[in-house]
């Protein structure tokens, strides 16, 4: 459920406020205040605020409320989490949109936006575009409390819409304990983490809270079961007698609230009236504590209770609902309840005619004791009508109550594969884990079918070798396609790895034991073509090309990462059109199913298509769904490779700081689940990142590592990471055109081979423009010429803008026409892609056919003329360019006899009077 407060947060109970104001959060709340003047000024940003159960969060967020309030231009939009298998999906998303859309800023502006009942991925693009529209405005707040008790669809969809909202006047603060959901919810945020008050700090809140004075040996004792917890403190005097704290009496043994927070609400709920006490219980045990339902499971008599907890401090009234003041209090009435009280309760509300079907079909499953299989038919049926909707959430949860609740073993084998299914698909990981593991526990029917499911969802958690290893395990007890489906299960696991030869070997084993024509062997031929295309693309086009009709959508139920290969197998033979048509279907269909583990792949696979296509924007736009859904169900391990695609695209763009972080998250997550595939995408793009930065030694470094993966693990087709030429380019601008013949031959050699990719010939071409321009410049400008007519112009724009500047350079340097035209050709290129930094290096080297001595340096040579005209020393250019200042004067000597002068001064007038 949502509970929400505009302007003023919950009830902050047993928080660590006092008279004096925050005991021992002075530095938290000066950081959220600044957080808020910076958003004031255009600099919004997501934080995360983690700490353990009552240790201040909800009291954090209050203040941070209370000094956003106090501008009355600035909204604070709240949302309080409240968890429970009966929660309605996407309600606290609802709320959210409800809160920023109550003040349009035009009439019938509310309309354009609807929150779709069950889907998160719709919901979170709606809740990015009122965040956007609401905070351009003015600036706007957004406090999320205990994010762990927000129901999964809705924490999806909110992880989806900060991560993709560009909303420079918004803060959003986000307060959770760190838990796995949250941690996932919180990834690549700032976090703050809320941790016990110092010693000094729970001495002075102790002291206030009893109001009196306290023995030494009494409050060392007192200090160290509270361990610095602010509820612990506060509450701890009240719950003892005077001459417990004086030390004329012994403590009680345990000390209350030792080990259990909760016993701070067990006074409170044990001094209520029985219908103030059923008032409370209700509302725990309800969906969302909506007043409605318990009024009417009171017979109507609820009011007359509310004020007494009211009075109580334990809840209060709040847009319909029963808010509690500490999720605590919740806890400690269920705590307290016996099982046959649990059951009577959910039975009253199972009663309530104003509830949903499905939420009263819950409390009907929360209410029966033993096996109830006609119970079980109704959670089944009702799973079955969640997921064709898109509520997978909704449908797990069913799913999971109708497993506790037959008593058929054969039934619940059956139902945990669906559940875990379903589970995987919504993105709960660890719970679908969970399933798969019991039902595998127990050799029996489903057994192989587990393992197959059990694998995929390690290699995505990141242990790749580990579920490689299980299905190889598998493999020697499956037969016919039961050992098919295990042999293609492998393509996930190995490609991580990076053995894309083993790829091919165990998809053609398993096209070898499947029958022709069936979803199972169109799945093995899809992922044979991957594998092969990603060797030997000569080999794999064809193979690629006459792939036979695919119904998709029915592969992609049978493998939920197909379209993995189906969309790179498609790109790599540049087929790039049918690829995007492919994935856009996927996409769509997997939206309608609320399969977001499967999105996450299909939508970054679209990234990866579009990248390749030079489609930049919309690739972005992809790879963003992609990497936010990736946290949100698990698939860390994977989220590598989107981050290398959008570093590329960074680099490409001249966003030298996005990609820097986009690269050191993506090699943060490779090395922490040992994934070397992903690895050599990301070292490609930290290559090319530096290329656009002239940085030549850091892209040497990055780019002569993938050249020793692929002599590690095999050669790979050139087309697939594209490095090569920006190696070559490297290791020509540093002076070794021995190194850069020596890395161009696989891509020259490849060009040997019938079917050769379009873009691997004219990269070869453009390979060997750049090792003839030092001595044949006229080869060169020929090769170049050539490289430019054989990229697509749509299709290979940035490549072919590339080989575009490399023929102004050499036309200009050979004294041949047109120099100007291609210059033109390739700034309006780069212009139009948005690659500014490689826009600002078009004039290098281009426009002197005039002066026979500047068009005679090498490239490595102009760049240290350039940072010679710009006044800097042989030691400055040394360390600007990564050099021994011995190469730069060697340099900087050749730069003298090829210009005929013999000072710094004349060679600077001479490239500045060019």
């Amino acid at each position: 459920m949502s509970d929400t407060a505009q302007r003023s947060g919950p009830a902050a109970g047993g928080s660590a406020c006092s008279s004096t104001g925050f005991v021992g959060r002075e530095s938290l709340t000066r950081s959220l205040e600044m957080a808020w003047d910076r958003t004031r000024r255009g600099e919004g940003t997501t934080l995360a605020l983690l700490g353990g159960a009552a240790i201040g969060k909800s009291t954090l967020l209050s203040h941070l409320a209370r000094h956003v309030g106090g501008d009355d231009r600035a909204p604070v939009v709240w949302v309080v989490g409240r968890g429970g298998d009966l929660c309605r999906p996407l309600a606290a998303v609802e709320d959210l949109c409800r809160q920023l859309l109550g003040d349009p800023a035009e009439p019938g502006e509310a309309e354009s936006f609807s929150v779709d009942e069950v889907e998160p991925v719709a919901a979170g693009h709606c809740l990015r575009d009122a965040l956007e529209r609401a905070s351009r405005r003015r600036p706007l707040a957004l406090l999320v409390d205990d994010v762990h008790d927000l129901d999964p669809a809705s924490r999806t969809a909110l992880s989806l819409a900060l991560r993709g909202v560009q909303a420079p006047r918004l803060l959003a603060v986000v307060a959770g304990r760190p838990v796995e959901p949250v941690l996932r919810f919180t990834e690549g945020f700032p976090a703050m983490e809320v941790s016990a008050l110092a010693t000094p700090q729970a001495r002075r809140l102790l002291r206030e809270s009893a109001g009196r004075s306290i023995a030494p040996d009494v409050e060392r004792r007192l200090l160290a079961v509270a361990q610095g917890n602010p509820l612990a403190l506060r509450t701890l005097p009240n719950l003892l007698e005077p001459a417990h704290l004086d030390g004329t009496r012994l403590l009680p043994e345990p000390v209350p609230i030792a080990g259990d927070l909760r016993v701070a609400f067990e006074r409170p709920l044990a001094s209520l009236t029985r219908p103030a006490r059923d008032l409370v219980e209700l509302a725990a045990v309800s969906a969302d504590g909506g007043w409605t339902a318990i009024e009417a499971a009171t017979d109507g008599r609820a009011g007359e209770a509310l004020g007494e907890v009211e009075a109580g401090g334990l809840g209060r009234l709040v847009d319909g609902k029963l808010v509690f003041t500490h999720p605590l209090v919740r806890s400690a009435a269920i705590a307290a309840m016996s099982d046959h009280r649990r059951r009577s309760l959910n039975r009253r509300l199972a009663d309530v005619a104003s509830l949903p079907d499905s939420t009263r079909l819950l409390h009907r499953a929360h209410a029966v004791a033993g096996p109830d299989e006609d119970l079980v038919d109704a959670l089944v049926d009702a799973a079955k009508g969640w997921r064709e909707r898109g509520g997978v959430e909704a449908a797990a949860r069913l799913l999971e109550r109708a497993v506790v609740l037959t008593g058929d073993d054969a039934r619940r084998r059956v139902l945990r594969v669906e559940a875990s299914e379903v589970l995987a698909l919504s993105g709960a990981a660890s719970a679908a884990r969970e399933h798969l593991e019991a039902v595998v526990a127990v050799p029996g029917p489903g057994s192989v079918g587990a393992e197959v499911q059990l694998a995929r969802l390690e290699a995505l958690q990141g242990d790749p070798f580990g579920a490689w290893q299980r299905l190889r395990e598998c493999a020697t007890l499956a037969t016919g396609a039961e050992l098919g489906s295990v042999l293609t299960s492998m393509a996930v696991p190995l490609g991580m790895l990076g053995l894309v030869g083993e790829v091919e070997a165990q998809a053609s084993l398993a096209m070898d034991v499947l029958d022709a024509g069936s979803v199972a062997h169109q799945v093995a031929t899809v992922i044979h073509a991957h594998a092969v295309v990603s060797l030997d693309e000569g080999r794999g086009a064809p193979l690629v090309a006459g792939l036979p009709e695919l119904d998709a959508l029915a592969a992609v139920d049978h493998d939920p990462q197909l379209g993995l290969h189906l969309g790179r197998a498609q790109g790599l033979a540049e087929r790039c059109p049918a690829g995007v048509d492919m994935l856009t279907a996927l996409i769509a269909r997997g939206r309608g199913e609320g399969a977001r583990a499967s999105l996450a792949m299909t939508y970054g696979t679209l990234g990866d298509v579009l990248v390749r296509s030079c489609r930049y924007d919309e690739a972005v736009t992809a790879l963003d769904e992609s990497l936010a859904l990736s946290v949100a169900t698990g698939q860390r391990a994977f989220a590598p490779f989107w981050y290398a695609l959008r570093a590329r695209v960074r680099a490409i763009r001249g966003d030298a700081t996005g990609a820097r972080g986009d690269l050191d998250a993506g090699f943060g997550l490779a090395d922490e689940f040992s994934v070397p595939g992903a690895r050599y995408f990301l070292l490609g793009a930290a290559g090319l990142a530096a290329l656009a930065r002239q940085d030549h030694l850091s892209a040497r470094e990055n780019l002569e590592e993938c050249r020793f993966f692929e002599e590690a693990a095999g050669p790979l087709s050139p087309n697939l990471g594209r490095w090569v030429p920006d190696l070559v380019e490297t290791h020509i601008a540093l002076g070794r055109d021995d190194l850069a013949r020596s890395a161009a031959v696989g891509l020259l050699e490849a060009t040997a081979a019938p079917g050769t990719a379009r873009w691997t010939r004219a990269a070869a071409a453009r390979c060997r423009g750049l090792l003839a321009q030092g001595d044949d410049p006229r080869a060169a400008v020929e090769a170049f010429e050539e490289a430019v007519r054989t990229f697509d112009a749509t299709v290979d724009a940035f490549d072919r803008a590339r080989a575009l500047l490399d023929l102004a350079r050499a036309r200009s340097r050979s004294g041949v026409a047109d120099s100007d035209a291609a210059a033109m050709e390739a700034r309006y290129a780069f212009r139009r892609l948005g690659a500014d930094a490689w826009e600002a290096q078009v004039d290098d080297g281009v426009g002197r056919a005039e002066d026979p001595g500047l068009a005679s340096l090498t490239p490595a040579e102009l760049r240290i003329l350039v940072e010679v005209s710009h006044g800097a020393t042989n030691h400055q250019i040394a360390r600007r360019l990564h050099l021994s200042p011995k190469t730069v004067a060697n340099q900087l000597s050749r730069v003298y006899r090829k210009l005929g002068v013999s000072s710094r001064t004349e060679a600077a007038h001479r490239y500045l009077s060019r």
